[in-house]
């Protein structure tokens, strides 16, 4: 499995609101039972944005990104992590900024494939 291409850039991350996946029955009088849904009922998602990249980097970027078509994940390491977990991207966003210079946006969405 690749891992996403290192940026020497400005990067900031946000994460997305964790929005765990749980099966949810109601019954009379209130009662309600819950479980998480399968084995990995929590996924995050991060909102990443490289800014101030050169062409060849933003260049570099989207064709990684598109190679993988949202469908393939790769390695990468959210800030302020040091070991790195999957993620697929299904969105991304090239702007270019003052001067031969861009902002890369994307989202990252963490998967559990097998390795």
């Amino acid at each position: 499995m690749d891992t996403f291409p290192a940026i020497q850039a400005h990067y900031g991350s946000a994460p997305q609101p964790v929005k765990p996946k749980v099966l949810r029955s109601e019954f009379g009088d209130g009662y309600t039972q819950r479980v998480g849904l399968g084995l990995n009922p929590v996924r995050e998602s991060w909102m990443v944005a490289f800014k101030d990249i050169s062409a060849a980097e933003k260049d570099a970027a989207v064709a990684f990104l598109k190679a993988k078509a949202g469908a393939e994940a790769f390695y990468w390491t959210p800030i302020g992590e040091t070991t790195p977990r999957i993620y697929t991207c299904q969105e991304w966003l090239p702007v270019p900024q003052e001067g031969e210079l861009w902002t890369l946006t994307a989202i990252f969405v963490e998967e559990f494939d097998l390795v």
